[in-house]
């Protein structure tokens, strides 16, 4: 499994807060890994996400829209969900899905906080 580090967006490693509903923004069909995977890693990034913090709440569209919806039905469906959420993590492979960019551009013009999830093998070798 692999140890991710939750990263502001000036860098700086951040605690998830019980108080706080999280938005986990995941590539479904893009990002480089195709369908079965992305739904593999999102689920190893929740899994890590409530077994490292306890009482963490996090809304999963990738569980909630349906798998026959169409891109904007399926994108009407994540910006409601955003709407409840307090903040919204991206994951890894997030740049280069459609929906993950619509996401985060949306997040910017409803001013929700974004972190960035990363590897720490990824994030070390940068240093």
């Amino acid at each position: 499994m692999v140890d991710w580090l939750i990263l502001d967006e000036n860098n700086q490693e951040v605690e998830l807060s019980p108080d706080k509903i999280y938005f986990l923004s995941h590539p479904c069909t893009s990002g480089g890994k195709g369908e079965v995977k992305n739904r593999i890693q999102e689920e190893e990034i929740y899994q890590f996400l409530v077994s490292n913090r306890r009482n963490i709440k996090v809304i999963r569209p990738l569980k909630i829209i349906p798998d026959n919806a169409g891109y904007g039905e399926a994108m009407d469906v994540c910006f409601g969900l955003m709407d409840l959420s307090d903040v919204s993590i991206f994951a890894p492979g997030w740049q280069s899905s459609d929906g993950c960019n619509d996401e985060h551009h949306y997040c910017s013009i409803t001013n929700v906080p974004k972190l960035i999830l990363v590897s720490k093998d990824f994030f070390n070798l940068g240093r």
